[in-house]
């Protein structure tokens, strides 16, 4: 009976443990735009309630891409409290996978930065 519960869990361990990794692909910066857009006011105090949108373009050998960084950022005034949006090499690379409609970014951290799809263009 034993046996048959170990292998009943190893069964269903196995598929995640042997999970396929990403294929990474590399892309150009092109441009990267983090703004403040304030949205409310605070109801007791009347502080401006701030969300920041972080819009990136990037280009592969095929490809220009415009993305849009799915993220909550803090609450504040200034660009500097974004806390949530990783700030990229504009002229520079970087290393990106996708996985379904999603795009990711890995920061130095090897926090996970998901980036949705805004417009994409064939280049040739």
């Amino acid at each position: 009976m034993k046996a048959l519960i170990l292998g009943i869990c190893l069964l269903g361990i196995a598929p995640t443990a042997y999970a396929k990794q990403p294929e990474f692909q590399t892309a150009k910066v092109i441009s990267q735009n983090i703004e403040p857009h304030q949205v409310d006011r605070g109801a007791m105090t009347g502080t401006p309630l701030v969300r920041y949108s972080n819009t990136v373009v990037v280009e592969t050998a095929d490809k220009r891409m415009t993305w849009s960084e799915v993220a909550t950022y803090a609450t504040g005034t200034k660009v500097d409290e974004v806390v949530n949006a990783i700030p990229l090499p504009v002229h520079g690379t970087i290393q990106f996978y996708q996985d379904g409609i999603w795009y990711f970014v890995l920061d130095a951290a090897k926090k996970k930065h998901k980036f949705s799809l805004v417009h994409l263009e064939n280049i040739q």
